[in-house]
């Protein structure tokens, strides 16, 4: 769970930027995932939200690890 709420946070952070830089017709602002994450880095307890999310992907990889070597693959 952690790790699929990490992924949101970020993918709702990367939309808000690429809407802005629709609606402001400026694509100079259009960042990928790396402009979130600075964008995050520069909120108030930016390095706080940042460590959230950096441990929420971990575990999300974990999770992505774990369920492709159990997955029952007879189905």
């Amino acid at each position: 769970m952690v790790g699929y709420i990490a992924r949101g946070v970020a993918f709702i952070v990367v939309g808000a930027i690429l809407g802005y830089a629709a609606i402001t017709f400026d694509p100079a602002k259009a960042t990928g995932l790396d402009g979130a994450l600075r964008l995050i880095v520069t909120a108030p307890f930016g390095q706080i939200l940042l460590t959230l999310v950096a441990v929420g992907f971990l575990a999300y990889g974990l999770f992505a690890f774990a369920r492709a070597r159990y997955q029952d693959l007879k189905n």
